[in-house]
């Protein structure tokens, strides 16, 4: 009897400590909760920045890459924290995309891009935008100065950056 009781508490502990993450404004995922992007946006960062304010259909400024998730490799799936490192995604008026980072194996340089007020497919009909960086083109979606970039329909990654200017 003292067993289940036991368990009991254990598992009651469990619940509360996940409703707690759950309801953390910060992370609250404005996308379907089974999309892989939710993964995403919960999971903890270890250097936390806090969004800039800015318009949730405008694209141009400065963007910290917080978060990637590659969802189909061999291995599993990838997680990378970002977070502490300067890796900045900034958006030009002209159509320029200049990305520059600290953090070595990041792709950086500059790119024309593309930002479209569509969905890039009706199955990402909850991310109302498309972004075309160069040839690529990735589902994007923006909620209170977080960004998603979603490219895994080609095995791509996910990244969650977020506004900083």
């Amino acid at each position: 009897m003292k067993k289940i009781g036991l368990l009991g508490i254990i598992l009651a502990a469990f619940i509360c400590v996940h409703c707690s993450k759950a309801e953390d404004p910060e992370r609250e995922c404005w996308l379907p909760a089974n999309s892989l992007a939710c993964e995403v946006l919960a999971t903890t960062s270890d250097c936390p920045v806090a969004p800039v304010a800015g318009a949730d259909d405008d694209i141009r400024g400065k963007w910290k890459l917080m978060n990637t998730l590659q969802p189909f490799t061999s291995e599993g799936r990838i997680l990378n924290d970002h977070s502490c490192h300067n890796t900045v995604y900034h958006f030009q008026v002209d159509g320029t995309l200049t990305i520059s980072s600290d953090r070595e194996g990041v792709p950086i340089g500059q790119y024309e891009y593309e930002f479209k007020h569509q969905p890039l497919f009706e199955y990402y009909d909850d991310m109302g935008y498309t972004l075309e960086i160069g040839n690529r083109k990735e589902a994007c979606s923006i909620f209170e100065g977080k960004m998603i970039l979603d490219n895994s329909y080609v095995d791509g990654p996910i990244r969650y950056l977020i506004r900083i200017q």
